[in-house]
């Protein structure tokens, strides 16, 4: 039901690739943190593909990694 949701543009999902790999296939999710990006137990992160460079998830992506960052 998430996926879905990503897929009608109400937002991201984190997800299992095993879940989200057809959205990804065809193009109506994008991984905007990339397919080699951060895998969080074994979970991608899809948004539409339309969004994917729009300022909110640019600034969660940048709070992603700053927050992963400071784990290390």
């Amino acid at each position: 039901m998430w996926v879905s949701a990503a897929v009608d543009g109400m937002g991201m999902c984190p997800a299992r690739l095993l879940f989200v790999r057809r959205a990804l296939e065809m193009g109506t999710l994008v991984a905007f943190l990339g397919f080699q990006g951060v895998r969080v137990n074994g979970g991608m992160r899809g948004l539409l593909k339309s969004r994917a460079d729009l300022p909110k998830p640019r600034c969660f992506q940048d709070w992603l990694f700053a927050e992963l960052d400071g784990r290390e």
